[in-house]
């Protein structure tokens, strides 16, 4: 799984026993399968609504190869390919015309589909997200854990991965600019929200220039959603007021919490992105919190001793709070939290003025704040 880019095909776990769906026959799906065992089943399934996959047709490796229906579609929907016994799976888009498969028995997941622009663009967009894991996994898998611990090397681990985000999310900007009614860009846009590093004016105006059938779609409609609930925590607007527990059990208000300028920081013991970014954290918390600098975490973790034991090994000296409640977190549901870490700077009144700030970029805003 790649590290530090969550796209939505990469975090579906997608198995065979699920509901079947009845549909018009379209265009037929040939997958070469070298390597297969002849016998093998291979499944053809379609995301559905609230990320359910539907199985649509099952057919078994026969000399090499096989065929499978595609059903007829309206527009352009998001479709997997699995084989019996493995358990990655290739995402493909149905755009009603044939598609050819040259099948990777090794990895499924980076199998050839020919056959239309969407699938071209997808293709285009997953070896963006592969060439950018690689020149991460080069950078830090060659760094011992005295390494991984020293803060310049840490300091050169953040500015490659803003990097290689930045890289990212431009192709994306890009590719949903230039394709408005393709389905891959809704998918790509989906990416780009969850990564969190585009401003809430610039998505909804991506957004807004989709086709309507882009928008329509089931994933668009919840994105549209999304995007509306997002507009609470922008920036400019009050931040909604909560109180949690304390890791000594007391109860803490935001209100209470708050400094000159206070950042609202979303972690977790269990991410591991968090926790490369809290080095940074702290190193700008001590330099300006006699200047009126302050620091909330909130954590979604579930376990108690482990959240404890990450801020006493991050040296997180500033206030801290959790629910202990996961993704369910009533304080991550009401700032719309899809992606940690996240953040929000709020002023001494608690309008939010920033959204996630790391690295330089945080301490870069809190000296113009506090240094003028």
């Amino acid at each position: 799984m790649y590290r530090y880019f969550l796209f939505f095909i990469g975090i579906l776990f997608l198995t065979v026993s699920c509901q079947t769906s009845e549909t018009k026959k379209g265009n037929s799906l040939v997958a070469e399968t070298p390597g297969v065992e002849e016998g093998t089943a291979v499944y053809l399934l379609e995301l559905g609504k609230g990320s359910q996959p539907i199985a649509l047709d099952t057919a078994m490796v026969k000399e090499g190869k096989v065929e499978l229906t595609l059903p007829k579609v309206d527009f352009q929907t998001l479709n997997f390919l699995t084989v019996e016994g493995k358990t990655d799976n290739l995402p493909f888009i149905n755009e009603n015309r044939p598609l050819h498969v040259r099948l990777d028995p090794e990895q499924i997941r980076n199998s050839e589909v020919e056959g239309g622009k969407a699938n071209e663009i997808f293709k285009e967009y997953w070896n963006v997200l592969n060439e950018a894991n690689q020149k991460f996994i080069a950078m830090t898998d060659g760094l011992t854990q005295d390494e991984l611990q020293d803060p310049a090397s840490q300091q050169q681990v953040r500015q490659l991965q803003q990097r290689l985000e930045k890289e990212t999310s431009d192709f994306r900007k890009k590719s949903i600019k230039e394709n408005p009614d393709q389905f891959t860009s809704i998918l790509l846009f989906n990416d780009m929200m969850r990564s969190q590093q585009v401003p809430q004016a610039e998505m909804k105006e991506l957004y807004e220039g989709l086709s309507k059938r882009v928008q329509n779609t089931y994933i668009g409609k919840e994105i549209g959603t999304e995007l509306a609930k997002s507009d609470a925590v922008a920036i400019g607007k009050k931040a909604p007021s909560f109180s949690a527990k304390t890791p000594e059990g007391k109860e803490l208000a935001l209100e209470d919490a708050l400094g000159k300028y206070t950042l609202l920081d979303f972690w977790a013991a269990w991410c591991l992105p968090c926790r490369h970014e809290n080095p940074n954290i702290v190193r700008v918390y001590d330099q300006y919190k006699d200047k009126g600098f302050e620091v909330l975490g909130v954590s979604l973790d579930k376990d108690r001793d482990k959240w404890l034991e990450a801020i006493q090994k991050d040296n997180l000296t500033w206030n801290q709070v959790s629910n202990l409640q996961f993704w369910q977190d009533p304080i991550a549901q009401d700032y719309n939290i899809k992606a940690i870490p996240a953040n929000f700077l709020l002023d001494e009144n608690g309008t939010i003025i920033a959204t996630n700030l790391r690295g330089m970029a945080l301490e870069e805003k809190i000296r113009e704040l506090l240094d003028n």
